[in-house]
């Protein structure tokens, strides 16, 4: 997801792991599922970093996921206004994205 802000272009990225995809991971030893992380760059280059973790009991979501680790990531903007513009632009994709989906 790409927005423009003032002079600035961010963009959020977000990628979603099996936790039995992880190599040299024991499974029992791991207290989640699967693994959600959303990464910010402003200007290519990254600047924030944040995770979402799925228990073993609950079930996986994309959509929860993202939401929970982008809400984690924009911990870090001082700003209102500036979380206020991601949010409003991520709800607009989303609704694009969801349309094309059905």
């Amino acid at each position: 997801m790409k927005i423009k802000l003032d002079t600035e272009i961010v963009e959020i990225y977000w990628g979603h792991i099996r936790a039995l995809a992880i190599k040299g991971i024991n499974i029992d030893e791991v207290p989640y599922s699967y693994r959600t992380s959303c990464s910010i760059k402003i200007n290519d280059k990254v600047v924030f970093s944040s995770y979402a973790y799925c228990s073993k009991k609950d079930q996986f979501s994309k959509k929860k996921g993202r939401k929970i680790s982008l809400t984690r990531a924009l911990e870090f903007f001082v700003e209102k206004e500036v979380r206020k513009i991601i949010w409003q632009e991520y709800f607009k994709q989303w609704k694009i994205i969801s349309k094309r989906i059905k």
